[in-house]
């Protein structure tokens, strides 16, 4: 029977009480009993004092001490019936008690019984959670290094790409200039050449200026990809600081605490250009599979973490293989078989890769179902429903904004 700690108290005042009644009617028993004792002793010295008063006055009838005597034999008889009757009662009060203080020791125990299974239970479910956030808190920290480690890589190569810039820009520079002595070379030879001179190397002059013309456009045509191009790297560039800048802003006066209160969740990272996903094919396997390639890449969507990873253990990064085992590639088979047969390791071009495109991994990691009870049902409790989410604080949300921006 579970019992609460307000009934078993309620029950326990009442007992106490009747205990109480019961002790003051037996002390009133007891009280009659010696009363009675007494009128018996009373009667019998009463008796005693007839008996010598007869035989002191034999001239008394007989008539009347039969009758007195038979009054006393009837009030002997109702005091036995008395002291039977307070002898049962006692009997019976006795027997109560002891039934009582039984019933109160059963359910004393069950209360300790309950509380100690209790406390196990909350000892279990905590020890469950404790490891369940432990887990999750080392697979954050792996997902941050690789963040990190993907954002070093595409700031190298930002710099590389801007350092190419910088030496065409400079080659073109170069260029102009060459070409302008060039002109100015050629502008003094025709002035000082006389005219039989320019007749005879007609043909040679307007070969210069045909391949003349002819670098001039070519390196105009290279210096306008190369505007266009360092306008097109200007404006993406500035696009993604204004998103920066509307987004979240910090400062270095306000402390981490108070960036981004508003925000549950960062909605917004860094974007980067995505690189394409590089796959290396068998010959072997593409003349015998190419229909079921071609079929295969329009039903085969971009996969998340974790289909490229396989499983939920830990990510292990091998540094020594630099190419990919020759496993078959997704192009060539469905996305179960590739899972089943893929290998659990990623190389660091694979790394590379992936991490090109930076919004996508975050939304898969924020994606990512987690594998923890939030309601639990224990023997003599309500429902408990705690810790719904693995990252409930706010100020983990910030600090995660904040080191994405």
């Amino acid at each position: 029977m579970n019992l609460s700690l307000d009934t078993i108290l309620t029950n326990a005042r009442e007992l106490v009480s009747r205990l109480r009644r019961d002790d003051a009617t037996a002390d009133t028993a007891v009280n009659q009993a010696q009363y009675v004792q007494e009128r018996i002793l009373s009667m019998k010295q009463y008796g005693d004092d007839l008996a010598e008063l007869n035989d002191i006055s034999l001239h008394r009838p007989k008539t009347d001490i039969l009758y007195n005597i038979q009054k006393e034999n009837r009030l002997i008889k109702q005091l036995q019936k008395e002291n039977e009757e307070l002898k049962q009662l006692v009997t019976e009060h006795r027997s109560v008690l002891e039934k009582i203080m039984y019933k109160y020791r059963q359910h004393i125990q069950q209360l300790k019984l309950m509380e100690e299974k209790e406390k196990i239970a909350v000892q279990l479910f905590n020890a469950g959670l404790a490891q369940e956030v432990q887990e999750k808190t080392s697979k954050i920290q792996e997902m941050a290094l690789i963040m990190q480690r993907a954002i070093d890589i595409d700031d190298t190569n930002n710099a590389a790409q801007e350092e190419r810039i910088n030496a065409l820009l400079l080659e073109n520079r170069g260029l102009k200039e060459i070409l302008a002595v060039h002109e100015n070379m050629h502008k003094h030879k025709s002035i000082t050449t006389t005219l039989p001179e320019l007749n005879i190397k007609h043909n040679t002059d307007s070969a210069l200026l045909w391949t003349q013309s002819f670098i001039v456009l070519t390196i105009g045509a290279i210096l306008l990809s190369a505007i266009v191009t360092f306008l097109a790297v200007l404006l993406w560039r500035s696009r993604q600081r204004r998103l920066l800048k509307t987004h979240c802003e910090p400062s270095e006066s306000t402390p981490l605490s108070l960036v981004n209160n508003e925000i549950l969740r960062p909605k917004e990272i860094v974007l980067y250009p995505i690189v394409p996903k590089l796959v290396q094919f068998n010959p072997a396997d593409i003349n015998e599979n190419s229909y079921v390639s071609t079929t295969a890449t329009k039903k085969i969507r971009k996969k998340n973490l974790l289909q490229r990873r396989g499983n939920n253990n830990a990510l292990t990064i091998s540094i020594n293989s630099k190419h990919r085992l020759h496993n078959s590639s997704p192009t060539d088979c469905s996305s179960d078989e590739y899972l089943q047969t893929a290998t659990r390791k990623l190389t660091i071009d694979e790394l590379h890769q992936h991490a090109q495109d930076t919004r996508l991994l975050y939304q898969e990691f924020w994606s990512t179902p987690t594998n923890h009870l939030e309601k639990l049902r224990i023997c003599g409790t309500g429902t408990k429903n705690r810790h719904c989410t693995i990252i409930a604080s706010i100020k983990f949300n910030e600090f995660f904004c904040f080191f994405f921006h």
